[in-house]
């Protein structure tokens, strides 16, 4: 990934993609400075509020599902078991 140093010396993603994929990971390990930094970084390459709601949603879902199928123990189905025959 390409970073591009502001006048701060931060380093700021290129697109707003980026930015999503860094907020995202923040959001996962719960940073404080960081989901605030990135979504503002999202914002300024483009970000509508109502696409970063929209992501937010998808993350919480997925995030939730991930945690409800690994506490309970869902067998990954055969389509997406790299190791099925």
């Amino acid at each position: 990934m390409r970073l591009t140093a502001n006048r701060h010396g931060s380093r700021r993603p290129r697109s707003p993609h980026q930015g999503v994929n860094l907020l995202a990971v923040s959001i996962a390990n719960g940073g404080s400075y960081c989901v605030p930094s990135h979504t503002s970084a999202t914002r300024a390459k483009g970000l509508t509020p109502a696409q970063n709601a929209e992501i937010l949603a998808v993350f919480g879902l997925a995030h939730q599902t991930d945690g409800l199928v690994t506490a309970l123990g869902v067998p990954l189905g055969p389509a997406f078991d790299a190791n099925a025959s």
